[in-house]
């Protein structure tokens, strides 16, 4: 799973305002994040020139996410 971690995302609810930012460099050039998820099978490597879909944020289970990628 492939994110979006640049720019700035601002709420205001009853609660009050909440901010989230990336490091000042993802603000400033753009970040992207990803997670491998914990099926227990991993795929094999993709190919050159394959796309991903890159979602707008994460979803908080990706974040809980802790698999090893062996290395090739």
């Amino acid at each position: 799973m492939f994110w979006n971690v640049s720019g700035l995302d601002v709420s205001i609810g009853l609660s009050g305002a909440n901010v989230k930012a990336g490091t000042v460099e993802s603000l400033l050039r753009g970040g992207i994040a990803f997670a491998t998820p914990e099926d227990g099978n991993l795929l094999p490597a993709a190919k050159n020139g394959r796309a991903f879909y890159l979602y707008k944020q994460a979803d908080p289970s990706w974040l809980e996410w802790r698999t090893a990628i062996p290395k090739p």
